[in-house]
């Protein structure tokens, strides 16, 4: 397999990276904490709810949630994410996921962060995993205060995609030879941009007190330039990206949201 920042890894956050959902621990974090205004609470809920029925999408949903922030200094959600990763998300990071970044990373690849999470949620693990760039939904600020409004678009489905074209332009990247690990199918924007989409399907070996160990990842999407594909243990791809005889059909450093 190539080597050099010509190819790019990119990553999803929930249940790629971690076990969990950095935007359930926000806002936990947020509740138990009492800095959660009761309209907050509220547009949130019927933001998640509409998105869940399917009446508006993922922008709408960022939309009705953002709304609450208005006013708000920027440092306290800076602030909040370092607690909510220290306490919360630190011990959930998968250390299969963390030892593919390194192999990546060994490689000499552009490794990123792609997730539908703001960057509150995600830049304290990216800097804990060395992670130098962190593609993610953003919130408008204007003089260190949100506005209230989401910039679009917003880094989902298709966003995701954009995201990565946008990248490569910039870093000049080879998505031919690049890579994105996920667990969902909204993000098939990118997989089918990138020539080695390995999908991943990961869960929590013991639940939220599992610190991040992994059962197993099975492909669940796959671009429709390579067939599904079976995998065998999971010990087996932890290698080198790009050894041969390590790789499934669809050519990724490891066989196998949400953000």
């Amino acid at each position: 397999g190539a080597s050099g920042p010509k190819v790019g890894a990119f990553f999803d956050l929930d249940r790629t990276l971690l076990a969990g959902f950095s935007a359930a621990a926000f806002f936990l974090e947020r509740l138990k904490s009492g800095r959660v205004a009761p309209k907050e609470m509220a547009d949130s809920f019927r933001g998640a709810l509409s998105f869940g029925l399917g009446r508006t999408g993922f922008s709408g949903m960022m939309a009705a949630s953002a709304g609450a922030y208005r006013g708000l200094a920027e440092e306290v959600l800076e602030e909040i994410g370092e607690e909510v990763f220290a306490k919360r998300l630190a011990t959930q990071i998968f250390p299969e996921s963390r030892a593919l970044v390194e192999a990546h990373q060994a490689m000499g690849h552009t490794v990123a962060i792609v997730s539908s999470a703001t960057r509150y949620q995600v830049e304290p693990l990216a800097r804990e995993m060395n992670i130098p760039h962190v593609l993610c939904t953003r919130l408008e600020v204007e003089d260190g205060v949100f506005t209230g409004k989401v910039v679009h678009p917003t880094c989902w489905g298709e966003g995701k995609a954009d995201a990565g074209r946008q990248l490569a332009a910039e870093h000049d990247l080879d998505l031919a030879e690049s890579f994105f690990y996920t667990d969902s199918h909204d993000d098939l924007p990118l997989l089918e941009i990138v020539g080695r989409p390995p999908a991943a399907e990961s869960r929590p070996a013991s639940g939220p007190g599992g610190q991040g160990t992994l059962l197993a990842r099975a492909p669940l999407y796959q671009s429709r330039h390579a067939g599904r594909r079976r995998m065998g243990a999971h010990g087996a791809q932890l290698r080198e990206p790009g050894a041969r005889g390590r790789r499934g059909a669809g050519g990724g450093v490891g066989d196998g949201q949400q953000a």
